[in-house]
């Protein structure tokens, strides 16, 4: 009997050990497992897309939102990444995202490459932007504004050579992306109009960081748009552009 009893044992433990689940290359998860959990990113841009989505349709008249720096999502090429990323970068999504959050005017700052081309820039950072496919995306699509800006060198002596390049940079944008309105056309350094072929601006109120003193000379675009950004949500309107720094805090 006891050895029966030893038999019947040892069967009940072989049985509790053999149906419990392996950990090996298994994610166990205290709580049902969903997609939600594992990739929570797409479930944020979700919830961001919902409310943008509800901003327009609320409105009738899509809004005139604008991004700032519209091209440093990308990665720097040059500078330190964690410096870039607090004093330099402006928004996180790029152009496809920023026009589903309903961005129509994308401000583009581009340099003169050593080998003549444009490089995306914001002062002297360069980013790994592709400029063309941007644009090629943003005519597709038709009824939007790029605010075109030359980031100039600080060099006098290559003013002379980066106004022509970027007159006639202009000029060819203008007669290839037919379905964007590009206006500015104007030098960082100097402010000088230097692609004349281009109009003016219209009006931007910019709600970004501003250097509020001689003390504050380091620019914080991240964190003043985290703080600031949720406020200047109500400034958004259908007359005049509104021009934020990461648009998608406005809808988180």
């Amino acid at each position: 009997m006891a050895q029966m009893k030893s038999k019947i044992l040892f069967l009940l433990l072989f049985a509790f050990f053999v149906s419990m689940p392996s950990s090996a290359g298994t994610d166990v998860c205290a709580v049902p497992c969903s997609a939600d959990t594992v990739s929570p990113r797409p479930k944020r841009l979700g919830r961001i897309r919902a409310r943008a989505a509800r901003v327009d349709t609320v409105r009738a008249v899509p809004v005139k939102l604008a991004s700032h720096n519209s091209l440093t999502y990308a990665s720097p090429l040059n500078g330190s990444p964690r410096v870039v990323d607090r004093r330099n970068r402006c928004q996180t999504l790029d152009i496809e995202g920023q026009y589903a959050l309903g961005v129509r005017l994308f401000d583009f700052r581009v340099r003169r490459g050593d080998d003549g081309t444009a490089t995306a820039a914001h002062g002297r950072i360069r980013y790994d932007a592709d400029i063309e496919a941007a644009l090629r995306f943003l005519d597709s699509r038709g009824g939007v504004v790029v605010r075109l800006m030359l980031e100039n060198s600080l060099l006098p002596w290559r003013r002379t050579d980066d106004y022509a390049w970027f007159q006639d940079y202009a000029i060819t944008l203008v007669a290839r992306y037919v379905n964007i309105s590009f206006v500015c056309g104007r030098s960082k350094v100097g402010w000088d109009k230097v692609a004349r072929n281009l109009p003016d601006e219209p009006p931007i109120d910019q709600y970004i960081w501003r250097r509020s003193s001689t003390l504050n000379v380091i620019p914080k675009p991240a964190r003043h748009a985290r703080r600031e950004n949720k406020d200047n949500f109500k400034q958004l309107n259908d007359t005049v552009w509104s021009m934020f720094d990461f648009v998608e805090l406005l809808f988180e």
